[in-house]
């Protein structure tokens, strides 16, 4: 598995979520779990096995100095010799995002590395191939991605950015995020009508609720705009 930030007590948002719940799951059902990253901070260690309880998630992560340009060469160099040259025993690779290092592995593919999946973390003029197709390099990616032999898509809009993309719908598999229903359950309506008082909502007031990162690509500003045209008692929580 390649995602640069992996350290589970620096779990940076919901991609780095993802990739530490797939590696652990992957790992406690018995499956043989690496990961490659970059060595962001200095408390960091090169190489590391980490504990999910039933099974082992070896960690490795390469020099990625600070300087833009330099840190990212320096960085994918590195992932390409591991994968290009060290990967006998690996039966996939798993790209956690549609980026610089996909690329790497898609190079490493076409010169006889593993299987390469990829998945596509966003969508929309702030999604990875929206963000890619006005970069200098974009015809580079779209001619490597030839090498990638599958791409997960989270929803419709990720698979049909995928299709406009040129990739084939054989190698597009849709697969939603799931939810923990062991964490995640409806309320009972004692425990609405409780969270409902304690947020200091009325009768027959509408809530709205949005948790996640305040940034532009979360489309908060739609929300709120959205809001202001509802009609009747409209209240808008906001956790971030």
């Amino acid at each position: 598995m390649i995602t640069k930030r992996f350290h589970r007590d620096h779990i940076a948002g919901g991609a780095e979520r993802f990739a530490w719940r797939l590696a652990s799951k992957l790992a406690d059902s018995g499956s043989a779990v690496n990961v490659l990253g970059a060595r962001l901070r200095k408390g960091w260690k090169s190489s590391e096995k980490v504990s999910t309880g039933k099974g082992i998630i070896r960690v490795k992560r390469f020099p990625h100095p600070r300087f833009r340009l330099l840190g990212t060469f320096m960085y994918n160099l590195s992932l390409f010799f591991e994968l290009a040259f060290k990967h006998r025993s690996v039966s996939v690779v798993h790209v956690n995002f549609a980026s610089k290092e996909l690329m790497t592995a898609a190079t490493a593919r076409a010169l006889g590395g593993p299987p390469v999946v990829c998945r596509i973390a966003c969508a929309g003029e702030t999604g990875e191939l929206a963000i890619i197709s006005r970069t200098r390099y974009a015809r580079l990616f779209k001619h490597l991605t030839r090498w990638v032999d599958s791409f997960v898509a989270l929803s419709d809009e990720i698979e049909e950015e995928l299709e406009c993309f040129g990739i084939e719908p054989d190698r597009i598999v849709k697969i939603p995020n799931g939810v923990d229903t062991d964490v995640f359950i409806p309320p009972s309506s004692e425990e609405r009508n409780s969270a409902r008082t304690l947020l200091g909502l009325g009768n027959g007031e509408l809530a709205i609720a949005f948790a996640g990162r305040l940034s532009h690509q979360k489309g908060l500003d739609v929300l709120i705009r959205a809001a202001g045209r509802l009609h009747g008692h409209i209240k808008v929580l906001i956790a971030g």
